[in-house]
């Protein structure tokens, strides 16, 4: 109990708090930080306490900056490399992390990450045309076609002949590899140290490698 106590004074702890909903973000984002710190991964907060009934977690409070967009120094960019190196050598068939389910939005080939995108790519346009898009939005869509091109593009790779047709083969469940998903600047804290600090795993699961 001391030691207990002792602990709490000296270190810094966060209680997130989840949203209620069916997109497991507990289970996902604490087994994550769980699973990876007990393969040697230090990259990520440190989870001590979860209730699963209650939506919420206690994580080590991880301080610095948060990136955001601004330019990554080389020691940072191999430093993100470096994580992603490690969490792709985890592969399914070898692994502790079988019990993770697939990544929210997975996709499990080209065709399926194609409807992804124009999926998402729809809601853009919904939301162009309701006005519910940052004035810098609205501009970038004035200025580059970027709905049509990718629009485009898939439907002229669809339409090639069978030898292009392989590419949108289903990928075999052993060439699934661990993914934060939501992973960019935006999630990344540069430690007081200077190490880099992933975060945001609310989405992680198995998932086509080639989406990192």
């Amino acid at each position: 109990s001391q030691k207990i106590q002792s602990y709490f004074r000296l270190a810094e702890f966060l209680l997130k708090e989840y949203q209620p909903d069916d997109r497991q973000r507990l289970f996902r984002e604490y087994g994550a930080f769980q699973f990876l710190r007990e393969q040697g991964f230090r990259e990520v907060p440190a989870p001590y306490f979860k209730d699963q009934e209650n939506n919420y977690a206690i994580y080590s409070f991880e301080n610095g900056l948060v990136l955001g967009a601004r330019s990554l120094s080389k020691a940072e960019t191999d430093q993100i490399v470096s994580f992603l190196t490690k969490l792709h050598r985890i592969k399914l068939s070898k692994s502790k992390g079988n019990s993770f389910l697939e990544s929210l939005f997975a996709t499990r080939s080209l065709n399926e990450f194609a409807d992804s995108v124009l999926f998402k790519f729809g809601k853009f346009e919904e939301s162009l045309i309701s006005g519910n898009l940052h004035p810098k939005a609205v501009q970038l869509a004035e200025e580059y076609p970027l709905s049509e091109l990718v629009k485009s593009t898939i439907k002229e790779l669809r339409n090639k002949e069978s030898n292009t047709q392989d590419i949108f083969k289903p990928i075999k469940p052993s060439e699934k590899r661990l993914s934060p998903v939501d992973f960019g600047p935006h999630n990344m804290i540069a430690r007081n140290n200077g190490e880099l600090c992933f975060i945001d795993f609310e989405y992680f699961g198995w998932d086509d490698p080639v989406k990192i």
